[in-house]
């Protein structure tokens, strides 16, 4: 079955669909993902697979196709087709000019996560073309906004269709991301009272807030580091951005606190909201200024048992194409997995060739190597040659 797949693989096509992908500079939330969505509906409408589109408002699409396989059940791969800003310092090329040095291939987007997305389209040709066909009832699910707040999967919540079991195809070096830590941001504006700021006794400065914010955020975290769960990690609540202040002669009236929360299974958005505003309780009787808190995002935590039937098959692909012991991890950063799981129900797992440490870099990159063993692992999973 190995050998079947990848003798398929033609690695100069594999690499040209990935480096299409790259050169779509669909950049959120500064720019616009509306070109990779019109590039991935373009190819798989142009082999006949009849995808569709799912509005997402102002223009914005995620692009949906299913392509139908020997048995009844179905197994849906999610890919988001946004990355976030490139900028131009420090690239060695240009970010949007995919080039490949030393047997890898460098651009924005190759790791997080278009070398993912570029070995399903790669498969979807084979198997347009005839030379694969799906296992299962495939469902190819790619979305929008991931980078920003998950506007397309949302959408895509709103009137979902149900598969039995979901693959992310975020970069996880090829090793098996049963769990994901979810995540929530807070926007928090302390208020004080402005002054002078040679007579700060007539005032009540924010910026004096803030800080006993940061002690007792420092405090709340040895609570969080009790929250360890095996393939998730630990639960951790981070200040990240602090903005206050006009003029330096001034105290302000306001300053703007920004919250970083990462959650682990048995923490909600609800629990999570109670603890900071007790929090914020406490440093309003202690400070004597305000505080109001505003949630800017949420994507649960998720999780997936080991012993899911699903989990040994994909182990056996994993071993067959690279020929060493899968490896169960937690995946490094938060994801869709978890939102996808606690609307539909169905386990899912994060899996996909790229390093995770790659994204969101400059000089982000994958590996030739990487591209077409996760094409191959892929394959073997989802599709059987036909004969």
């Amino acid at each position: 079955m190995r050998n079947g797949i990848i003798n398929l693989i033609d690695r100069e096509r594999l690499v040209q669909i990935v480096s299409d992908c790259i050169s779509c500079p669909s950049e959120v939330p500064t720019g616009s993902d509306e070109c990779m969505s019109q590039y991935v509906y373009g190819f798989l409408n142009d082999l006949g697979l009849k995808p569709w589109k799912q509005d997402c408002g102002d223009g914005r699409f995620n692009v949906l196709a299913r392509i139908p396989g020997i048995e009844k059940q179905e197994i849906m791969y999610c890919g988001h087709l946004d990355v976030v800003p490139a900028g131009t310092d420090g690239w060695d090329s240009p970010p949007y000019e995919p080039q490949i040095r030393k047997g890898r291939l460098y651009g924005r987007g190759s790791a997080d996560m278009k070398g993912s997305i570029g070995c399903m389209l790669y498969l979807a040709e084979l198997a347009a073309k005839g030379k694969i066909v799906p296992l299962e009832n495939l469902l190819l699910f790619f979305d929008i906004d991931e980078e920003n707040h998950n506007l397309g999967v949302r959408t895509f919540l709103t009137d979902p269709i149900v598969s039995d079991f979901i693959i992310v195809g975020e970069p996880t070096s090829l090793e098996l991301a049963m769990g994901h830590r979810g995540v929530m941001a807070f926007r928090v504006e302390i208020v004080g009272k402005s002054a002078h700021a040679a007579q700060p006794d007539y005032g009540i400065n924010p910026i004096r807030a803030a800080a006993l914010l940061q002690k007792k955020v420092d405090g709340y975290q040895t609570i969080l580091d009790g929250r360890n769960v095996k393939y998730q990690g630990r639960s951790s609540m981070e200040i990240t951005m602090i903005q206050a202040g006009r003029k330096v002669n001034m105290i302000p009236e306001t300053c703007q606190v920004m919250i970083d929360r990462r959650l682990t299974d048995g923490e909600d958005d609800v629990s999570v909201q109670r603890e900071l505003n007790r929090l914020l309780k406490e440093v309003e009787q202690e400070s004597g200024c305000g505080c109001r808190m505003d949630v800017t995002t949420y994507c649960p935590p998720g999780l997936c048992s080991e012993a899911h039937e699903r989990i040994g098959r994909i182990k056996e692909c994993v071993k067959s194409v690279t020929g060493k012991e899968a490896v169960l991890k937690a995946f490094d950063a938060s994801g869709e997995a978890g939102l996808l799981t606690q609307y539909l129900g169905t386990p899912a797992i994060t899996f996909g060739p790229g390093d995770i440490k790659q994204a969101h870099t400059v000089n982000e990159y994958i590996s030739i190597e990487d591209l077409v063993q996760g094409t191959a692992i892929y394959g073997m999973l989802m599709f059987t040659p036909k004969s």
